[in-house]
């Protein structure tokens, strides 16, 4: 990559960092759902906080509750309209821990995050979803990635500003559709230490 188109992609995603975050915090219960047992060593928190374009990014903390700070990692879900339940909470029959809980449950802070336009910040329109033939498909799909791109990098804005976090062990998990907004997010955010990218493939919603 040339040093202009590097200069122009890092403009695309550009955002005033010194926007407030206006962070909202509600405490919820933690369950393991190995054993069906409520984990009161467990901290679980359904947080929001200010992002580009007026936006706001819908977010469930999972932590261990002590008084260290702790390495902590973004979990970005697939092209799915549950957004961040599926990381957070079982959607089968199954006994297993979702990644969310089960890493917090390792020692890890674990933020699983709601794209623009899935999960909770799902609109009537369907305006962030990437739906094949549709005539405004093109447009939709670039104004989706660059939001999320920076919705991502607002995550990391919001966990800097947390007690509980190591700000220098900020890692990040993105699933299918978040394999692929995460590979420019964390070449553009050198505060992303770790990454793990998995099942990046796509459809015909990306040509």
């Amino acid at each position: 990559m040339s040093d202009v188109s590097e200069q122009v992609i890092r403009h695309l995603f550009k955002y005033d960092r010194t926007l407030p975050l206006n962070p909202t915090e509600e405490t919820e219960q933690v369950i393991d759902f190995t054993t069906g047992e409520v984990r009161n060593d467990m901290l679980r928190e359904r947080v929001t906080f200010g992002s580009t374009h007026d936006e706001r990014v819908t977010a469930t903390i999972i932590a261990p509750i002590t008084d260290q700070q702790l390495p902590a990692v973004i979990i970005q879900h697939g092209s799915t309209p549950l957004g961040r339940h599926g990381n957070i909470s079982p959607v089968t029959a199954s006994s297993n821990n979702p990644t969310g809980l089960e890493w917090a449950l390792d020692g890890l802070l674990t933020i699983s995050i709601d794209a623009y336009g899935f999960g909770s910040r799902e609109k009537t329109d369907n305006r962030g979803r990437l739906t094949p033939d549709r005539p405004d498909l093109m447009f939709r799909t670039r104004d989706q990635r660059i939001q999320s791109i920076q919705d991502l990098m607002r995550t990391v804005d919001y966990l800097e500003s947390r007690t509980d976090v190591e700000s220098s062990a900020i890692g990040y998990h993105g699933i299918s559709m978040g394999t692929r907004i995460g590979v420019p997010f964390i070449a553009l955010d050198k505060r992303i230490r770790a990454a793990s990218l998995f099942v990046g493939g796509s459809g015909p919603y990306s040509r």
